[in-house]
C-alpha cells in the first residue's frame, strides 16, 4: 500500500520541480562578484601553518642495533583546522622507517594556514631524521631555499604550498579509497560522497544503497540488507550510541547528511567495542565543531530545510566550541495544500531533527577531551486504511557525554554515558491505538594501551538497560510467514491487544589485542573477545573474533577474518510464558571471510572480497495466524547461510573519480515452524546479483562544475511466494503458490544524474545549486501494495477501493531533486 501511494506522490514532483526551478532561475548573475572576490583573495595577507602539537615515531630497536638510519621526508596535507588529512612520502631511507613516520604523522596538528583572517587547507614538507646515535628522532618542518648570505648553500627552513584559498571547509571523497586496517569487508562514505551520490536525493540511506555489499528492500525506501541479512539485523551507532532505528517512517535516514563526517558500513569483521549484530553495523561519525572561527550552513531541497552554525566558545582558537543543526521537512505542507485543493488525498510524511555538540580539548597538549551531545527527532507518516486515516508518528532523543584522558603516547581512557528515549505511535482517527515506549541508559568505559612497539591493547566494559512498554492493539508482526514482505501475506483477521512491560538489563565485556608486524614478518592482525554475561536470555555469550593481513611489496595485501557475533532479539513475545520458547537465544552468525586488495600510486584501487555466514537461533514464528497466542508459535530455531562475493574497482584522481562493483549473493533461510514442515527460502531482502556504478566529474574553468552519475543494476527476490491475479471480467483476485525459490525475476535498473554549480561570493560565502534526475525501470509485478484480506468481497465497493493493485513502474519518470546550499 505503501508503494503504491508513494508512486501518487511522485506524480507532483515534476510541478513541484518546475515551480523551485522557476525560482532559481530569478537568481542573479554571479560571475563578476566572484571574479572580484578572486581577486579579494589574492590581495590578503597569507599566514604560514604552525605547529601545535609535536608527534615522535618511534624507532625500532632492531633496526636502530642494525645501524639503520636516515631521513624520512613526507609531504602533508592539511585540511582547514590544520590537521592531516593525506600524508605522501616523499623519499626515505628504509621502508619500515618510512612507515613509522607515516604513523606518527597522523597525530601532528597544526595551526591552520590562513589568507586574512580565514583558515585555508594547505600542503608542506615535513622531515624527520632517524639516527643510531640517538634514540630520539629529529624533526622539523623542511624546504630547501636559497639563503641571504650564500645564495648557493641549502638551508632547512619552513616552506607551504597553499593548495585551497576557500574560507569553508572542503571534505574529500572516501569512497574509492581502501579503509584502513585489518579489517575485512568494509566500506566508506564522507560528507562529500553523499552529497555527489547521484540520486540519493542528499539522503545518508539512500547513498548507502549505492555501496557494494547492500541491498536495497525498495527503490522508494531508505531500509537496506547487508550481504543476505534483515534490517532488523542491523545496529546503527551515531558518535558512539548505538540507535535502534535509523529511520524516518521507512523512507529516509534520521542522519543529516550535512554533519557526516564519515561513515563506514562493516560488512565482515566488526570490532568488539560494539555490540554483536548478525547482519552488519553502519558507524556514523559527525563533524567535530571547528574552533579556528564560526561557519555557518543553510541548505533548501525540494521536501526539507536545514541550517547549522559552528564555532569557539570565545575567540577564536579557543579550546572550546560548539556546533547546532536543525533539519525540517516542508512536504506535509506541500501535501496539504494538494489536500486543500482537492489534487491529491492519500500518503504522507514529515520529519524533522536537532542536533547540538559541545567540544572541549584543554590544555596546551590537548590531552583532554569533553564532548557533549543531544540529538531529537521526530517523523510522522500518515495515510488511509480503507476509509481509516491512520498515522505513524516516531520520536527519538538521545543525550551523550564523552571524555578522554591521554596522560602519555602509550595509554588513553574514554568514557561514554548516555540515555536514549524511543517512542512510536500508531494513530486511527487520531486515537492511539499501539503505542511503544522504549528507554535506555547506558555507561561504556574504555582503554588503549601500547604494549611494545608494534602491539596495541584495547578493552573496555559497557553496562546498559533496556525498558520496553506496549500497550493498545497491535496487528501482530507474526500474521505474515517468516522472512517474506508482509504486504504480500495472507493477515490475520482480528488484532490483539497488549499491555506488557519488559525489563532487559545487559553487561557486556571486551578486549582487542591487535599488531603491527610479527617478529620480521610484516604480519597485521587482531585477536579479540566479546563476553556479554548479563543479557535477556539469561545465558552467557562469547563473541571471539580474529582477522590478519599480510602486505605484500607494490600494494598488494591479502586479509583473512573469521569471527562470530550475537545479537540478543528485544522483543516481548519472544519472553511471554504464555506462548514464548522456554529458553530463548541470541541470534548467531558465523562468517568466515577473505579479502585481496591492491592499491595504486595513481589513485586506483582493486578489491576482491569472499565471505561465508552461517546462521543459527533465529527468530522465527508458525506461517498459521490460527496459531497466534499458542504456545509453540515463536522459537529462536530458524538458520540459514548467505555466501557471496564483492568484486569492488576504484580510483579517484584529481578532479574526477569513479567506482564500480559487482556483487553476488546466494541466501537460504529455514523456518522449522512451517505448518507442512522446515519451509527453505531465499528471503525477499535478497539481491543474488548488483551491479553499481558510481562517478563524478568536475569540469569549467574553475572546476566549480561538477557531473555525478550513478547506475544500479539489480536482479531482485521476488516478495512472496504467491501469485497474485486478477481477473479483469470478474474483479475477484486469485493467490496461487508456486516454486518460490526458483522464479528469478529480470533486471531492476536506477539512472540517476546529479549536476551541482558552486561558486563564492566576497570569498566568503559558497554557494552550491544541485539538480538531481533518476529514472527507475523496475521488473512488472515485482511489487504489490498490499494482499486481500480473507473476509473482503471485490464486488463490494468499500472492499474493492482497498483491494490489492499490482505496481507496475516501468513507466517511472524522471524524478527530479533540486536545492541550493549556502556555507560560509
Amino acid at each position: 500500500m505503501l508503494l503504491d501511494r508513494g508512486r501518487t506522490v511522485m506524480r507532483w514532483c515534476l510541478p513541484i520541480f518546475v515551480c523551485t526551478m522557476l525560482g532559481l532561475s530569478a537568481t542573479p548573475a554571479h560571475a563578476e562578484r566572484e571574479a572580484e572576490a578572486s581577486n579579494e583573495e589574492a590581495q590578503k595577507p597569507y599566514t604560514e601553518p604552525q605547529l601545535l602539537v609535536e608527534s615522535s615515531p618511534r624507532y625500532p630497536k632492531a633496526l636502530r642495533d642494525a645501524g639503520i638510519e636516515g631521513d624520512v621526508l613526507l609531504q602533508l596535507s592539511l585540511d582547514e583546522t590544520g590537521k592531516p588529512f593525506g600524508i605522501e612520502v616523499l623519499d626515505s631511507a628504509h621502508p619500515e622507517l618510512a612507515q613509522w613516520a607515516k604513523k606518527a604523522a597522523r597525530k601532528l596538528l597544526f595551526a591552520p594556514a590562513r589568507i586574512g583572517v580565514e583558515a585555508v587547507p594547505a600542503r608542506l614538507q615535513y622531515l624527520y631524521r632517524f639516527a643510531a646515535d640517538s634514540p630520539e628522532v629529529r624533526r622539523r618542518v623542511r624546504k630547501v631555499k636559497k639563503s641571504e648570505e650564500d645564495e648557493g648553500t641549502p638551508v632547512i627552513a619552513e616552506s607551504v604550498e597553499v593548495i585551497a584559498e576557500r574560507p569553508y571547509r572542503i571534505f574529500r571523497p572516501l569512497r574509492e579509497a581502501v579503509p584502513e586496517g585489518i579489517g575485512v569487508g568494509s566500506f566508506q562514505l564522507g560528507k562529500r560522497d553523499i552529497e555527489l551520490a547521484a540520486g540519493a536525493v542528499s539522503d545518508v540511506a539512500m547513498a548507502i544503497h549505492q555501496l557494494p555489499s547492500v541491498s536495497r528492500q525498495s527503490f522508494f525506501r531508505g531500509s537496506y540488507s547487508i550481504r543476505g541479512s534483515d534490517e532488523r539485523e542491523l545496529i546503527t551507532y551515531l558518535d558512539g550510541v548505538p540507535l535502534m532505528n535509523g529511520s524516518v517512517a521507512g523512507f529516509l535516514s534520521r542522519f543529516n547528511p550535512n554533519l557526516i563526517d564519515r561513515l563506514t558500513i562493516h560488512a565482515g569483521s566488526q570490532p568488539a567495542r560494539m555490540a554483536g549484530a548478525v547482519g552488519g553495523i553502519t558507524e556514523i561519525d559527525y563533524v567535530a565543531p571547528d574552533n579556528t572561527g564560526f561557519h555557518g550552513l543553510a541548505d533548501l531541497g525540494i521536501i526539507n530545510l536545514s541550517g547549522q552554525v559552528s564555532g569557539p566558545l570565545g575567540k577564536k582558537g579557543a579550546p572550546a566550541s560548539f556546533v547546532v543543526s536543525i533539519r525540517r521537512s516542508f512536504l506535509d505542507a506541500y501535501i496539504a495544500l494538494l489536500e486543500a485543493l482537492g489534487l491529491y488525498e492519500g500518503l504522507g510524511f514529515s520529519y524533522g531533527d536537532v542536533y547540538v555538540r559541545f567540544h572541549a580539548t584543554p590544555g596546551p597538549k590537548r590531552r583532554h577531551f569533553l564532548d557533549c551531545t543531544f540529538f531529537w527527532g521526530d517523523d510522522t507518516l500518515k495515510w488511509k486504511r480503507g476509509a481509516t486515516p491512520t498515522k505513524d508518528v516516531g520520536h527519538v532523543a538521545f543525550g551523550s557525554v564523552r571524555a578522554r584522558w591521554t596522560p602519555s603516547d602509550r595509554f588513553e581512557w574514554r568514557q561514554q554515558v548516555w540515555v536514549i528515549y524511543e517512542t512510536t505511535r500508531h494513530l486511527e482517527w487520531d486515537a492511539p491505538f499501539h503505542t511503544t515506549h522504549r528507554l535506555r541508559p547506558a555507561v561504556r568505559t574504555e582503554v588503549d594501551l601500547a604494549m611494545t612497539e608494534a602491539a596495541q591493547f584495547s578493552g573496555g566494559a559497557e553496562l546498559q538497560g533496556i525498558r520496553i512498554q506496549e500497550e493498545g492493539e497491535f496487528a501482530d508482526y507474526r500474521r505474515h510467514p517468516t522472512w517474506v514482505e508482509g504486504a504480500w501475506a495472507s493477515r490475520a483477521p482480528a488484532v490483539s491487544p497488549i499491555s506488557a512491560t519488559g525489563l532487559f538489563p545487559e553487561l557486556a565485556l571486551y578486549g582487542e589485542l591487535s599488531w603491527d608486524r610479527l617478529g620480521r614478518l610484516p604480519l597485521l592482525g587482531s585477536v579479540g573477545v566479546r563476553w556479554t554475561p548479563l543479557n535477556a536470555t539469561g545465558k552467557q555469550l562469547v563473541s571471539p573474533r580474529a582477522s590478519l593481513a599480510l602486505p605484500f611489496a607494490r600494494g598488494t595485501t591479502l586479509k583473512v577474518h573469521a569471527g562470530q557475533t550475537q545479537q540478543v532479539p528485544l522483543d516481548l513475545g519472544l519472553y511471554d510464558p504464555l506462548y514464548g520458547p522456554q529458553s530463548p537465544s541470541a541470534s548467531k552468525a558465523l562468517t568466515v571471510s577473505a579479502a585481496v586488495e591492491q592499491s595504486y600510486s595513481v589513485g586506483l584501487s582493486l578489491r576482491a572480497e569472499f565471505y561465508y555466514r552461517w546462521l543459527s537461533d533465529l527468530l522465527v514464528w508458525s506461517d498459521d495466524p490460527s496459531q497466534l497466542g499458542m504456545p509453540g508459535s515463536i522459537d529462536t530455531s530458524g538458520r540459514g547461510f548467505a555466501t557471496g562475493v564483492d568484486i569492488v574497482a576504484g580510483i579517484r584522481r584529481p578532479g574526477w573519480g569513479v567506482q564500480a562493483s559487482w556483487s553476488g549473493l546466494l541466501s537460504r533461510r529455514t523456518n522449522p515452524l512451517a505448518t507442512l514442515g522446515p519451509q527453505t527460502i531465499q528471503p525477499h531482502f535478497v539481491s543474488p546479483h548488483q551491479v553499481k556504478v558510481s562517478g563524478d566529474f568536475q569540469f569549467g574553468r574553475r572546476r566549480n562544475w561538477t557531473l555525478a552519475g550513478n547506475l544500479h543494476l539489480s536482479a531482485p527476490r521476488p516478495t512472496s511466494p504467491m501469485i497474485h491475479s486478477l481477473d479483469p471480467e470478474t474483479g475477484v483476485w486469485d493467490s496461487t503458490p508456486y516454486n518460490y525459490n526458483s522464479l528469478h525475476l529480470g533486471w531492476t535498473n536506477v539512472a540517476s544524474l546529479r549536476l551541482e554549480h558552486r561558486f563564492v561570493v566576497k570569498g566568503r560565502v559558497k554557494f552550491s545549486l544541485y539538480m538531481e534526475l533518476s529514472n527507475i525501470r523496475l521488473e512488472r509485478n515485482v511489487n504489490v501494495a498490499r494482499a486481500r484480506l480473507p473476509d473482503e468481497d471485490p464486488t463490494d465497493p468499500v472492499d474493492r477501493a482497498i483491494v490489492p493493485a499490482v505496481y507496475d513502474a516501468a513507466g517511472v519518470p524522471m524524478l527530479p531533486w533540486v536545492g541550493i546550499r549556502a556555507e560560509l
